[in-house]
């Protein structure tokens, strides 16, 4: 019942927030010169509150040019607040881009932030969202004589995504929807910076991993591709799998087809994961000839090797998602209740406790489309 009334809370807030944009044409309207656009926002937790950093088209300069503000508030309204009375302009985010949140403010008021700017009738819902190793500020200065701000990297980075790649959603309604099925289990993408010719560039590198709302790791980039393949919904990553013979043969991967299957032991919950993969491969360093990867006794040792090396790897990965996070990616908990609706009204609210002393098999088939 729990996770109804969440799926309920968000259908409310959405509806709230379709009401809220149907009523926008009975306002009044606001010259281009007093509104202040914004095309990123980054969100940081002080002690005292928030700390927002406001990149903002200049409108009355240079065309294109680009200005940065900050304010501060207890709340993060009040910090919007803050920065239109600086500003003297009304604040538009019609034209966002991007919503960064900074390591704090992603630890300690993540909920709180997402649904601010899901409650707030003129934010974009398809707005891209992404969680910043360090301080958000960081990444919307613009390093001098450079063109842009690592923050526009980013935006760009998560807008050429899919919709909806594993879970870990480029924008802000996905997110939320996400967040909230799961009693706040899901994926962010991962931003960091690092130092480029031109100064900082922002850079997509894995996921920040939740459970009950809370940042329980950071996943690094093959351990958020693995987790995609779990999800079966594969980014097309590529895999490197280490060979004696082969050297290290490269292979991407288009379809993950996931069946599970749960069991009571002892009252306890053991989950029977079988993942058949399709892919595609790209090339081998190291092959003692070039032709090797077109035999087809050798394509076939390519797709053992692969389904071998995934195996392990995946199994360590649900390792640690079960015993050590307590991350229901794979909607283990939605099995159970439909598996067994009568042990889940007993247990269902120790989940995801319960994942700690579950068990579980996990074995791993691939079919790669040989070298043309």
């Amino acid at each position: 019942m729990k996770f109804l009334g969440r799926y309920s809370r968000f259908a409310a807030l959405c509806l709230g927030a379709a009401i809220l944009l149907g009523l926008t044409g009975c306002t009044g309207s606001v010259k281009l010169s007093n509104r202040a656009i914004v095309q990123a926002i980054g969100v940081d937790r002080e002690q005292n509150g928030y700390l927002i950093t406001l990149e903002l088209l200049d409108t009355a300069g240079e065309e294109g040019k680009v200005n940065t503000t900050q304010a501060a508030g207890e709340e993060l309204s009040l910090a919007f607040q803050q920065a239109a009375k600086r500003l003297g302009k009304e604040i538009f985010l019609g034209d966002n881009r991007l919503i960064l949140l900074g390591r704090e403010a992603v630890e300690q008021k993540l909920e709180e932030t997402l649904l601010y700017f899901q409650s707030a009738w003129h934010s974009r819902p398809g707005v891209a969202v992404a969680a910043a190793e360090g301080k958000a500020a960081d990444y919307l200065k613009t390093p001098e004589g450079a063109a842009e701000s690592p923050a526009d990297s980013l935006s760009q980075g998560l807008a050429s995504r899919k919709t909806r790649p594993s879970q870990c959603y480029p924008h802000l309604m996905g997110t939320l929807r996400s967040l909230m099925q799961s009693e706040g289990c899901g994926l962010l993408p991962l931003a960091r910076l690092e130092e480029g010719s031109a100064g900082p560039e922002g850079l997509l590198d894995g996921a920040a991993v939740f459970s009950g709302w809370q940042l329980r790791e950071v996943f690094t980039q093959e351990q958020k591709a693995l987790t995609s393949l779990l999800q079966g919904e594969p980014e097309n990553e590529l895999f490197v799998f280490p060979d004696e013979q082969l050297g290290e043969v490269l292979c991407r991967f288009y379809q993950s087809r996931v069946n599970i299957r749960a069991e009571l032991a002892e009252q306890l919950p053991v989950f029977h994961i079988t993942v058949s993969l399709k892919g595609r491969l790209e090339a081998s360093y190291g092959a003692r000839h070039s032709g090797e990867l077109t035999d087809p006794e050798v394509h076939r040792w390519v797709e053992r090797l692969a389904a071998e090396q995934l195996e392990q790897r995946l199994t360590e990965l649900v390792s640690r998602l079960l015993f050590e996070d307590q991350a229901d990616l794979m909607e283990l908990s939605l099995l159970l209740q439909r598996s067994f609706p009568q042990w889940w009204q007993q247990h269902g609210a120790e989940f995801p406790g319960l994942l700690q002393q579950s068990g579980f098999t996990l074995s791993v088939s691939c079919s790669v489309d040989r070298l043309q």
